[in-house]
């Protein structure tokens, strides 16, 4: 029926490596944790080469939903420098973290 449509939500669970033909649409309620993340995230919709993908997010009233509400441009066109994840090799944790997947790897 053209008058019905299939939904999955999920988490942040299926932002990388998911891909299924029949998804042409993203919604992500609040900002997003990073712009790399929210990159993937909208990527997930719109796979076959026909679709017309759209990614909806809906902000909230929080301070960083605010942010990008006035600065929508780094959601709908993020600069190479948004993109970076900075991270910091000497931190301890980090450090710890890799060790143990090293172990289980």
């Amino acid at each position: 029926n053209d008058d019905e449509w299939d939904m999955m939500v999920t988490t942040s669970a299926l932002e990388v490596g998911f891909d299924h033909p029949s998804i042409i649409g993203t919604f992500q309620y609040r900002a997003p944790m990073n712009i790399p993340g929210f990159v993937q995230r909208k990527g997930r919709g719109g796979r076959d080469p026909g679709d017309q993908p759209i990614s909806v997010v809906v902000l909230g009233t929080f301070p960083e939903d605010s942010f990008y509400f006035h600065h929508e441009e780094l959601l709908s066109n993020p600069s190479d420098e948004y993109l970076k994840i900075s991270l910091d090799e000497d931190n301890e944790f980090v450090r710890t973290q890799h060790v143990v997947s090293a172990i289980f790897d």
